[in-house]
């Protein structure tokens, strides 16, 4: 099966079938604003979808709930844990 790239199915749904993708985009940053000045990671959307955002940017919008090293508010994960959590042992 050939594939179709999301950049030719965007476009072609905006240029072929007369949807205003800008619309729909200023319609997700205005909902997104708020929770990127706050350095959110993800939101959850009324209708039960999430959108996720990596630093200015939503990179997605999922049906489900994200797992949890991608929730709070301000978390970086980028960074490598502290060599003291590393040595210390977890109890289970």
């Amino acid at each position: 099966m050939r594939r179709i790239s999301d950049h030719a199915l965007l476009r072609f749904m905006e240029r072929c079938c007369g949807i205003d993708v800008e619309s729909h985009r200023r319609q997700l940053q205005r909902i997104a604003d708020p929770y990127i000045a706050i350095k959110a990671r993800s939101v959850p959307l009324p209708d039960g979808h999430w959108l996720l955002i990596e630093g200015e940017t939503v990179v997605t919008v999922t049906p489900t709930k994200p797992n949890k090293n991608y929730l709070g508010v301000g978390d970086d994960f980028s960074e490598p844990p502290h060599w003291k959590a590393l040595k210390r042992k977890r109890r289970r």
